[in-house]
């Protein structure tokens, strides 16, 4: 019977793997989240900037312009702190990415080893058998004569 004298190793390598993976997938949904909030954003500012322009040709009074033109300042500073909020995001997804290639290598490192192992055991227990075979040839031989 075949063990691998590493599996413990390779358990652990799979499941850094495992992790490694919900990590990843984790980081892309809250990257996609983000994403979504800054696009609101983004509808929310063109919808105030869309409004001052109608407000332009038009008597309006100048509190609510100053209103509208505060609330899309405050928009304008969401949007940014939302862009740099995504682009720190991004770059820990691709650390995150980065940690995923490293232990998926590390697995195939020790599946490779464990597949080698393997093939030099069923080679052994070949070698074995054929001696074994050649060994009750020859006895048979030595009987009948």
């Amino acid at each position: 019977m075949f063990t691998f004298r590493l599996q413990s190793l390779l358990d652990a390598r799979i499941a850094c793997e495992e992790k490694a993976v919900s990590e990843v997938s984790e980081a892309v949904r809250r990257l996609m989240r983000e994403e979504k909030i800054l696009q609101d954003v983004k509808n929310e500012r063109s919808t105030l900037s869309g409004q001052l322009k109608m407000l332009q040709g038009n008597q309006t009074r100048a509190l609510d312009l100053s209103l509208l033109v505060s609330h899309l300042w405050k928009c304008h500073e969401r949007e940014k702190a939302q862009e740099n909020l995504i682009d720190g995001m991004r770059r820990d997804l691709d650390t995150k990415r980065e940690e995923l290639l490293e232990a998926v290598k590390d697995r195939k490192i020790m599946e490779n080893l464990r597949t080698r192992h393997l093939e030099q055991y069923r080679e052994h227990i070949e070698d074995q058998e054929r001696k074994n075979l050649d060994e009750m040839a020859i006895s048979r031989f030595v009987r009948r004569e």
